[in-house]
C-alpha cells in the first residue's frame, strides 16, 4: 500500500470520498450500469496507459524517492527533475525524452508526407492496441478479490511476491505474449528467469509455494476482466478471509469512482 508504483487502491474512506456522496456507507452506494463500466473500462484501456506515464495515477505517494510535486506534470515519467526520479537518474530521462521528441517530430514529418490518416492506421493504432496489452496484463495479474494488499509494517518480499495472479488468455498468451500471463507468479520470485523458462520454472515452484499461489486459468479473458473491475474498488481488513491483526486488507466491490486525474493521495 505504500510502495507500489500502480494499481493502488483506495482504503474505505477514500473510496467514498472520491464520489462527493451524502450516502452513509459503501452499502448505500448504487451500482454502476453494465454500460457504465463498459466504458469506464474502454477508458482505462485506451489512455490509461498513457496517463500513467503523464501523472502517475494509481501510484501510491510514498513509492517515490521525492516528496511529491504539487506543480503541472510534477509527478510525470517526462519531469526529468520531477517527484519521480533521483538526482543520478535525470541525464536518462532528458536522453528519453529528446527520443520522444524526435519520434513526434518524424511522425509530424510523416504526416505531412503520408497523411494523417496512413500515420493514425500505421502508428496510432499499433500504439493503443500495445497500451490496451499493457494495461490489460498488468492489471489482471494484480487485481483480483483474492489477492491481498499489505499495511507497510506487515509486508515481506514473499507476501508481495505472490500476491499476483497467473491467468491465461488463451492462444494470444501462450504464442504472442510467451506464456507472461500464463506464468507471471514465478516472474515475481525471480525476475531474471526469461520468459521461454517460466512454465518449466513454473512447474517445479509452484507445488512449493501451497496457499500462497494463485491462478483463475478457468476464467476467460473478458470474464476476468469484469470481475476485477466490479469487485476491486477498494481494500480493508477482512476476518473472514485472514486475521485483522496480520496486516493484510483485501478488496470489496462497488461503483467506479470517477477518473483519476492525478496522484491521489493515497496508500
Amino acid at each position: 500500500m505504500k510502495l507500489d508504483h500502480n494499481y493502488v487502491p483506495p482504503r474505505r474512506d477514500d473510496y467514498m470520498r472520491a464520489f462527493w456522496s451524502t450516502a452513509k456507507g459503501v452499502e448505500d452506494l448504487a451500482e454502476d450500469a453494465p454500460i457504465v463500466t463498459f466504458l469506464r473500462l474502454l477508458l482505462q484501456q485506451i489512455i490509461g496507459f498513457p496517463w500513467y506515464l503523464m501523472v502517475n495515477i494509481t501510484a501510491a505517494p510514498t513509492s517515490l524517492p521525492k516528496k511529491p510535486s504539487s506543480k503541472m506534470l510534477g509527478n510525470s515519467h517526462f519531469a526529468p527533475w520531477g517527484s519521480l526520479f533521483r538526482n543520478e537518474e535525470v541525464g536518462c530521462i532528458l536522453a528519453s525524452d529528446m527520443g520522444l521528441a524526435a519520434m513526434a517530430a518524424l511522425l509530424f514529418y510523416a504526416g505531412q508526407q503520408l497523411g494523417s490518416a496512413t500515420v493514425v492506421h500505421l502508428y496510432l493504432t499499433p500504439y493503443l492496441w500495445t497500451n490496451h496489452w499493457i494495461v490489460a496484463i498488468t492489471y489482471l495479474h494484480h487485481t483480483h478479490p483474492d489477492l491481498p494488499k499489505y499495511e507497510p509494517e506487515a509486508w515481506t518480499f514473499i507476501k508481495g511476491a505472490t500476491a499476483t495472479m497467473d491467468r491465461s488468455c488463451g492462444f494470444i498468451g501462450r504464442f504472442f505474449f510467451h506464456d507472461i500471463l500464463d506464468y507471471h507468479v514465478v516472474h515475481h520470485l525471480f525476475s531474471r528467469i526469461p520468459c521461454y523458462h517460466l512454465e518449466e520454472a513454473s512447474k517445479a515452484v509452484i507445488p512449493l509455494m501451497g496457499d500462497m499461489y494463485h491462478s483463475v486459468k478457468d476464467r476467460s479473458f473478458v470474464g476476468g476482466f469484469w470481475e476485477s473491475f466490479t469487485k476491486c474498488q477498494w481494500v480493508e481488513p477482512n476476518a473472514s478471509k485472514s486475521d485483522p491483526k496480520d496486516g493484510s486488507l483485501w478488496y470489496k466491490g462497488g461503483p467506479s469512482p470517477p477518473p483519476e486525474i492525478k496522484m491521489a493521495q493515497r496508500g
